[in-house]
């Protein structure tokens, strides 16, 4: 599974039975101490925005009012991939101030009328696995019953399984212990604890390749695929032997990732789907030779292909990373077709050993050969060069910042000091992005972009002539721009 951008990061914030109105008004008191700009409140819902510094680009606060606790949500503008903690900041700055104003609400000024909200669309966290239960199926030669214990505690005939299962829980419960949401991680989080994504991968950091196998997007996540897990490890681990089949998991592994972060520009992968799909592939392969009985065969082929059908259609919606699914797949069947003669023949340990060796080398390096082929582009250069952007934009606008009482001449020398210089300067960063090797959706939110630049340079002219002529025309031109601006937001915001 795979997170959408922007990232964002939330959480709750109990208080209590108290009066929705003394929430309000706490709400409203720490936007002011926070020197965030409150937009809409009512009373069920707020949302505003946090104000721009070296900490903070403008990111974007929701609120939801329950009875006794509040979810506050920091989200990036749509510009940005990565946050660098700074919403995960937000959140806890809220969360200080807003519980330090509750004990001192007769402090707290009158607030402001309740304003209507569109309701925003919730992401959804879309499941990336659902495994078809089947017979029970055994080694043949069924000389032990085994229990699910077998394979949930590491044993001297199922170590694989139960080890494997074992590290993903470890791990979760650490990342959960560090205080990472344990249903909906942020995508800071996840990188922070080696997720998969092509401009980091690719800049040095190639160990992601391994560690995001081992990393899950929130409990259902890791439920699902450690339920894929101990039923694929019953059915082969018996069969390859643990060390074969650990092999075969983490080289299915590496080479899901490597498929991931070619095939994704911009997403942030972790989970072990990638490794677990090459076990179905190992054992797809097992299913087509005779070692499996062929009275068993059949239905164990239609429960496979169920599981990897579902799966595979399923991730064409969106929100999961089938490039991952489909390279351990393939992986894994090259592996399981390798194996084959061996496992027909047990006694023949060169066999053993060579099979072992090849398909764990032919695999790393089909993997490098991709891995080779992958174009790092400019994305870690385009989130810097947006970083500035975002700044002087801010310095532009400060024309709007000035008071109702200043004179013309005041709003003039802002204009033309700072106002249509700095849009210029924004100007010669769209041009540099423009030159950079982007995906498509970052070229296309920069032309957006250019036209944004231009339009506010355009209505800064309009001002001037208003001032400099007196000639009220001119207002209804700049109003025309002003609705044009509010649109190229909306299509900057929606483009995908």
């Amino acid at each position: 599974m795979a997170f959408g951008l922007p990232p964002k990061f939330s959480t709750e914030i109990t208080f209590g039975e108290i009066s929705n109105q003394i929430v309000l008004k706490a709400i409203q008191e720490t936007f002011t101490r926070l020197d965030w700009k409150l937009q809409t409140s009512t009373s069920v819902f707020a949302n505003g925005a946090t104000g721009f510094s070296m900490s903070s680009w403008g990111e974007s606060i929701n609120i939801e009012i329950k009875e006794t606790y509040l979810i506050i949500t920091s989200k990036c503008s749509s510009s940005q991939f990565l946050d660098y903690g700074k919403n995960k900041k937000n959140v806890n700055q809220f969360k200080e101030t807003f519980l330090e104003v509750l004990e001192f609400t007769e402090e707290i000024p009158e607030t402001s009328p309740e304003v209507e909200l569109e309701t925003s669309t919730n992401v959804k966290m879309e499941e990336e696995i659902q495994v078809q239960e089947e017979t029970d199926w055994r080694e043949g030669s069924r000389e032990k019953d085994r229990g699910i214990m077998d394979f949930l505690i590491p044993n001297k005939e199922i170590f694989g399984t139960p080890s494997l299962i074992i590290a993903n829980v470890l791990i979760f419960i650490l990342m959960v212990f560090s205080g990472v949401d344990i249903m909906s991680p942020d995508t800071q989080s996840l990188l922070d604890w080696g997720a998969n994504f092509r401009p980091v991968t690719t800049q040095g950091e190639v160990w992601r390749i391994l560690t995001s196998c081992f990393l899950h997007i929130g409990l259902f996540h890791l439920a699902m695929n450690m339920y894929a897990l101990l039923y694929i490890g019953a059915l082969l681990e018996p069969i390859l032997g643990s060390t074969r089949f650990l092999l075969a998991y983490i080289f299915a592994g590496i080479a899901g990732s490597v498929a991931s972060i070619w095939w994704n520009e911009l997403t942030v992968s972790a989970g072990a789907s990638g490794a677990i799909f090459g076990m179905y592939g190992v054992f797809m392969a097992l299913l087509m030779s005779n070692i499996i009985p062929k009275a068993e065969r059949k239905s164990l082929l239609a429960s496979i292909g169920i599981f990897v059908g579902y799966n595979l259609l399923n991730g064409m919606q969106g929100g999961i990373d089938n490039a991952a699914h489909i390279g351990g797949l393939i992986s894994g069947f090259i592996i399981g077709i390798i194996l084959v003669p061996a496992l027909k023949k047990k006694e023949n340990e060169d066999l053993q050993r060579g099979t072992m060796i090849g398909s764990s080398f032919l695999i790393l390096a089909l993997s490098i050969g991709m891995y080779m082929t992958i174009k790092p582009g400019d994305l870690v250069e385009y989130d810097k060069e947006i970083q500035k952007f975002v700044r002087l934009e801010q310095e532009a606008l400060s024309v709007y910042n000035l008071s109702p009482d200043a004179s013309d001449q005041t709003y003039l020398n802002r204009i033309n000091s700072v106002g249509i210089p700095k849009w210029k300067e924004c100007l010669k960063i769209v041009d540099k992005i423009d030159q950079m090797d982007l995906p498509e959706v970052l070229k296309r939110k920069n032309e957006i972009l250019r036209k944004y630049v231009l339009i506010r340079i355009e209505v800064y002219e309009l001002m001037i002539k208003i001032i400099e002529t007196g000639d009220l025309s001119y207002r209804e031109q700049m109003e025309q721009k002003n609705l044009e601006l509010e649109q190229l937001l909306k299509d900057l915001e929606t483009t995908q």
